[in-house]
Formats: C-alpha cells, sequence, structure tokens
C-alpha cells in the first residue's frame, strides 16, 4: 500500500519568533574591605622610639597617673604623712626651685634662685600637717622643729619626710628613705651633670653620708601625743 501525503493547502502561518531578553547587568562588586594586619610590637615599640613626642606623652600621662593615685591615697589616709612629704617633694624633681612659686602650696621662693632648701623643706611638711610655723631659714627652722616636739634620732631610726640637717654647712633636707641614706630637697646640684653649682637650686634626690648630717623625727615617731 502506498504512503498518502496530505497536503495543507492555503498559505502557511510563521509563528513570530520572540527577542531575547538582553541579559540583566551583573551587580557591581563591592571591594573587599581592608584587613588591617596587627602591628607587630617590634614595630610598634620601634616607632615609639623613634617618636620624642609620643615619648613625652607617654611619660606625662604615666607621671600624672601616679601623682593622682598619690593624692587618692593620701586624702584615704593610707599615705603615711612623712611619706606623703616626700611623694609630693618627688612632683617637683628636675625642676629649678624659684619656678615653684604658684605651684607647691605655702613655698615663697623667699631665696630667689638658691637658699630655698628651708623653703622647700617647710612647705612640705606644712602641707602634711607635720609642721605649723613656716620658716625660710634653716636656723630658724631647726628651732622650729624643737618647738613642735621633734627631737634629734640616729641614722637607722629615720623614716621618710623626717629632716636632716647638715654639720658641715646651712643646709636642710627631707629623708626620703629609712635609714637616712637618701634624701631630697632643693639643692644647688645641676640634675643632668649630678655637679655642684653655684647661683642655682634644683629640687633633687640624692645620697646621703650619715656621718654629715643631723636627723629630726616628728613627734608621733618619738612616742609624743
Amino acid at each position: 500500500m502506498g504512503t498518502i501525503s496530505k497536503h495543507t493547502s492555503g498559505k502557511h502561518s510563521a509563528t513570530p519568533t520572540k527577542k531575547a531578553a538582553p541579559p540583566k547587568p551583573a551587580p557591581a562588586t563591592q571591594p573587599a574591605p581592608k584587613v588591617q594586619k596587627p602591628a607587630d610590637k617590634a614595630e610598634v615599640k620601634k616607632e615609639a622610639e623613634a617618636s620624642p613626642g609620643a615619648q613625652s606623652m607617654a611619660t606625662g600621662l604615666a607621671q600624672n597617673f601616679g601623682a593622682q593615685s598619690v593624692d587618692a591615697a593620701k586624702q584615704a589616709g593610707k599615705v603615711d604623712p612623712g611619706q606623703a612629704a616626700v611623694d609630693d617633694a618627688r612632683k617637683f624633681l628636675d625642676q629649678k626651685s624659684q619656678t615653684l612659686k604658684g605651684q607647691l602650696d605655702n613655698f615663697q621662693a623667699a631665696g630667689g634662685k638658691t637658699n630655698n632648701c628651708a623653703d622647700f623643706v617647710s612647705a612640705n611638711l606644712m602641707n602634711n600637717g607635720l609642721l605649723k610655723g613656716k620658716q625660710v631659714n634653716v636656723d630658724k627652722l631647726r628651732e622650729q622643729l624643737q618647738k613642735e616636739g621633734w627631737s634629734k634620732v640616729e641614722a637607722g631610726d629615720t623614716k621618710p619626710g623626717d629632716v636632716a640637717f647638715y654639720n658641715t654647712h646651712r643646709h636642710v633636707e627631707l629623708v626620703s628613705e629609712a635609714g637616712g641614706t637618701r634624701s631630697i630637697g632643693s639643692n644647688n646640684q645641676d640634675p643632668v651633670t649630678r655637679q655642684p653649682v653655684a647661683g642655682q637650686q634644683w629640687v633633687t634626690e640624692r645620697d646621703m653620708d650619715p656621718s654629715k648630717v643631723t636627723y629630726w623625727h616628728r613627734p608621733e615617731l618619738n612616742g609624743k601625743p
């Protein structure tokens, strides 16, 4: 049997061709955030050492924090008044003594650029309740201490805040460490070279020879009221 072919008569209708939609633009790629590499400790230290400003700021903050800690302890009554007098004196280390006027209560800078040793000791004692009568003269200060009940003691019995009068010349300092081997005061000594200088005093802390001074204790350390 043969195959019968059917032919569709008439016009062929063409199926319309749909246009392809344009591709959507790819979303903009955001740059990945930069991850900061942790600074190497050695590099940080190197940068700090290379920056005097950073060093000065760090030193200043440390000193300020230390001073605030001492002041808070004083207010809480946790610091011995003699030690408190020494701590106050240390706030002015390496400064020219005449510049302390207006910074250190009860300090007058009566000796100008020099001869401020008794003035400095008196001010720190008064500010911590260890002295009532202010004196700017070495001999007068000794008399005032005796009047207020202070008395002589041996070096081994001294405590911070006691007073040391030199036997060889008219000069006075605060004992800064128990045992009388260290002192702090307004001294004719350059704080950098540590050499004696005439006509100018700085606040310096230094070793002391007990054989060259006479020590005085405040009343409460002598068992007196």
